[in-house]
């Protein structure tokens, strides 16, 4: 059953209806007063919560669209931002009807920066975030786990556009290193894997 469906039929019915028996119906009167008890206030977080996410899903089809965009670019290329840029970006969600000022501020909040908030919902450009870890693996002598580690972290980066260095500690990571990346990695290596990843997050703020 579909919308279109059902406006059919309802005018379908709507021709039947002159057809219908007339017949006289008993008037039922009603005398009573209505009394209205103490007002109570309750919180519904999860209204906020459903309009939220309606923000973050138009948000991100609208962004999608117009990745050419030169902030947008540079977000997603790992280059600089300007303060200059995230003004831009928040413009652009307003006047495109996507969001308010409040919404704006949510995802600021939410986020720890507007431009963290933006990355997470364009992601990164792959071969960005690959020439970010080529220092790691550019010596050609990576094993294959220390291979797969980081794919699963340049996997992240590039769908989710920033992440959180404990991450590394849960799966899909622990399926390759069970003890983290010190199982696969020295300690000067893992050293290089977090600050990798810890500019990569960077770059998203101004």
């Amino acid at each position: 059953m579909t919308v279109p469906l059902l406006e059919l039929v309802r005018l379908r019915l709507r021709d039947h209806i002159q057809h219908i028996e007339k017949r006289k119906r008993a008037v039922v009167y009603s005398d009573f007063a209505d009394e209205i008890g103490e007002g109570v206030t309750h919180d519904l977080p999860q209204v906020g919560e459903v309009g939220f996410g309606r923000f973050k899903a138009k948000a991100c089809a609208f962004l999608k669209k117009h990745e050419d965009h030169t902030a947008l670019s540079r977000l997603r290329h790992r280059r600089a931002l300007t303060p200059t840029d995230l003004v831009e970006l928040e413009k652009m969600l307003v006047e495109a009807g996507i969001g308010d000022a409040e919404a704006i501020e949510r995802a600021r909040e939410a986020s720890a920066g507007f431009g963290r908030f933006v990355r997470s919902l364009v992601g990164l450009d792959r071969q960005a975030v690959n020439d970010a870890f080529a220092a790691s693996l550019g010596s050609g002598t990576a094993s294959r786990e220390q291979i797969e580690f980081v794919g699963l972290v340049v996997d992240h980066l590039t769908a989710q556009g920033v992440m959180e260095p404990a991450l590394v500690y849960e799966s899909p990571f622990t399926d390759v290193a069970p003890q983290g990346p010190e199982q696969v990695f020295d300690d000067a290596e893992t050293s290089r894997l977090f600050e990798v990843i810890d500019a990569l997050n960077r770059s998203a703020v101004a």
